[in-house]
């Protein structure tokens, strides 16, 4: 009991600096999770008539802590860090019951209660924190059924509650049923036969019973017995596709989230793998399921079609599956322990349990062949399901409670040697094997193969925190206090996307609090990024770079549409130079054949947005009106990002001036498919794309209007 308390003081003060840091915000799966829960308690969900893309497990367990506690994550963190401790205590009876040892019970569960990872997902709302809970229990329920003396038809029927309750969070669960079964039959001959049935049909009852009330929900909705979920299609084809990397990867067919606005990873996923699928099939009356279907012929056709490389790929999750590092899916550990000193400090995480567990196997008695029966499935099951799938912190951790009791045990044979009372006799060909074992998995478990995203889901965190929240309910202060807090850390502050979220942070502060300081940080930050030295934009790629300017853009135009910014005549002034109107001051002084203005205008504006298209584009016009050639500075904005169809357009109409009437066409077919829906530049556009070369068209006067 002392463990399972000091496992619940380690989750509750780790909960403190979360909370200090993120607040209640939650991203990804976790942020759909809590807001399809509160949505259904808030009789604000939709009614959903077909199979949903997600398990419904855990977004079951939320509504009814919410509906018996109240919305919030601090009751669904505290029952999570109770489960958590109570997990302790059980695992360790159930090692107890697997080897007899009492020191190997109390180690075992020691491994549990300082597990870093245990209590990083215990203060998330995701289902790894619920699903190490049942894996701990359907251990123990396995580990009692193992036993001659127990009654196997209570445990059993236990076993498979778990099983399914398990199941119901990640489908892939439903493998511990055919292995708990093959356990039992390679153990039968220290079992009676008619036992060994007699727990085979508690099981499978169990697993039914466990089942049945999503089951009957979800009928009850859909009309039709189906599984709980229709993504496995789309989850084999992510984690086995050409190109994939082994552990999860963004779909390239998914489109980025635009910051500011809540969208949800699930639903996301769902409608882009849908959507492709029936581009891909031509159907566009394909069902979710027949989706799921498709994705799962795709996926094995990928592997067909390129066997060499899935077996690299297959190599690589190997590779990340036994390495300390917690393979990022949701949330990820680097962040959570970079804010929180109890995980920063603890130096319990998968490597040194794996290398203790390989060493309790190592150290495993003949007459253990219990154990080995005991937790076999429960190592087996989610290991599995990532070299499948791919490989995932949040799939792994189910295996955590059976290493654990492995860890326990290699950890008091060592205890023992150093007390000179080693309790083994190895043979020497036992230590080889032994010795090269260790050797190995320490290598696997400590090989370099990347770091955490820290900057990624700080970003991510920030960009909740400083939004609405799905009721439209706008952030407090201390919201956006944390966001700054996340996105100002030294270790990431410099990061060109940190800098684009600290955007959305600071305008939307200074919109809804009308802070003018926050309208300041914002200028400063703004015009950082427009100044982003070479080697940096290069390193990011276009897309990013493309991504970070329009956010600019979009940001600085939000501002300039705030009434009250509008009344702040200096901060104004220096959002017009940073182009929160597009700098359309300097297309009104070029009509009006002002050049000096828009001289002062451009020059100005160059210093704090230097590249920026429309900028290039103005300032290119402007030395053509001043009889100088134009082509150094409308050339660079055709290729200046955010791509726009104004310096194309510019450049198209010089060369009309000019008589090179290809080049022309070129720069009006580019500024055509740039912005299909800029009228008055498509009307231009077209007129340069008809025209004769022998009869000079007659263009309008003036600057095609900007987006």
């Amino acid at each position: 009991m002392a463990l399972a308390f000091l496992a619940l003081i380690l989750r509750l003060v780790h909960m403190s600096f979360i909370d200090a840091a993120l607040g209640d915000a939650q991203i990804h799966d976790a942020l759909y999770y809590q807001d399809t829960a509160l949505a259904w308690t808030q009789s604000e969900s939709e009614a959903v008539s077909e199979i949903p893309f997600a398990n419904q497990g855990y977004i079951a367990a939320l509504k009814v802590i919410y509906t018996v506690f109240g919305a919030g994550v601090f009751w669904v963190f505290f029952i999570q860090a109770m489960l958590g401790s109570l997990a302790v205590f059980v695992l360790g009876v159930a090692a107890y019951r697997l080897f007899g040892s009492e020191p190997a019970g109390l180690l075992s569960a020691t491994w549990l209660a300082l597990y870093g990872p245990a209590i990083h997902f215990d203060a998330l709302l995701l289902i790894p924190s619920l699903s190490l809970f049942l894996s701990v229990m359907g251990l123990y329920f396995f580990a009692r059924v193992l036993e001659r003396e127990s009654q196997p038809v209570v445990y059993a029927m236990g076993l498979g509650v778990c099983i399914a309750l398990s199941a119901a969070l990640r489908p892939s669960q439903w493998l511990l049923v055919p292995f708990c079964v093959l356990a039992l039959f390679w153990f039968r001959s220290f079992l009676p036969r008619r036992r060994v049935a007699l727990a085979c049909l508690s099981l499978a009852l169990g697993a039914g019973l466990g089942f049945s009330p999503l089951a009957f929900e979800q009928y009850s909705r859909v009309g039709e017995w189906a599984p709980l979920g229709a993504n496995a299609g789309m989850n084999l084809w992510t984690g086995n596709h050409i190109g994939a990397s082994g552990t999860y990867q963004v779909a390239p067919f998914l489109s980025y989230p635009k910051p500011g606005v809540r969208s949800y990873t699930i639903p996301s996923e769902r409608d882009a793998f849908l959507l492709e699928s029936r581009r891909r099939t031509g159907n566009p009356d394909l069902s979710l399921q027949g989706s799921s279907r498709f994705w799962l012929g795709e996926a094995f056709s990928e592997m067909a079609e390129e066997p060499l490389p899935w077996i690299r790929l297959m190599g690589k999750k190997f590779l990340n599956l036994m390495n300390n590092k917690e393979p990022r899916t949701n949330a990820d550990y680097a962040l959570t322990s970079h804010v929180s000193p109890v995980l920063r400090y603890d130096p319990v995480r998968f490597g040194l349990l794996l290398l203790f567990a390989t060493l309790g196997l190592v150290l495993l008695r003949s007459s253990d062949r219990r154990v080995v029966a005991g937790l076999g499935p429960f190592v087996i099951v989610p290991f599995g399901t990532c070299l499948i799938f791919f490989v995932s912190a949040e799939y792994r951790q189910p295996a955590v409670p059976a290493l654990a009791v492995l860890a326990g045990w290699g950890l008091w044979q060592v205890v023992l040697t150093l007390r000179g009372r080693a309790s083994l006799a190895l043979s020497g060909g036992r230590k080889v094997v032994g010795v090269l074992a260790l050797l190995a998995v320490t290598v696997l478990a400590y090989l370099p193969i990347g770091v955490g995203n820290l900057a990624k889901d700080a970003r991510a965190y920030a960009d909740v925190l400083s939004a609405p929240d799905f009721q439209g309910q706008a952030p407090t202060r201390r919201d956006y206090e944390r966001a700054r807090g996340l996105l100002l850390d030294p270790a990431i502050a410099e990061d060109p996307l940190v800098k684009r979220s600290l955007l959305l942070t600071e305008s939307n502060l200074a919109i809804q609090f009308e802070e003018t300081e926050a309208a300041s940080r914002f200028i400063r930050t703004n015009e950082a990024l427009w100044k982003l030295d070479a080697e940096v934009i290069e390193e990011m790629g276009p897309e990013r770079l493309d991504r970070i300017r329009r956010s600019q853009m979009i940001r600085s135009a939000y501002l300039c549409a705030t009434p009250h910014v509008r009344g702040w005549s200096k901060i104004l002034e220096q959002l017009q130079y940073l182009g929160c109107t597009a700098w359309q001051p300097a297309a009104i002084h070029l009509e009006n054949d002002d050049l000096s203005s828009a001289e002062i205008f451009i020059t100005r504006s160059e210093a704090m947005a230097p590249g920026a298209p429309e900028l290039l584009a103005y300032r290119g016009w402007l030395e053509k009106m001043k009889g100088q050639d134009p082509v150094p500075w409308l050339e660079p904005g055709v290729e200046a990002f955010p791509r726009i169809a104004l310096p194309a357009i510019l450049l198209a109409r010089h060369y009309v001036d000019q008589g090179e009437w290809l080049k022309a066409r070129k720069y009006a077919g580019i500024a055509v498919r740039r912005e299909p829906q800029n009228k008055a530049m498509v009307l231009t556009a077209r007129r340069i794309l008809k025209a004769n070369p022998w009869t000079r068209p007659v263009e309008p006067p003036g600057i095609p209007d900007s987006p």
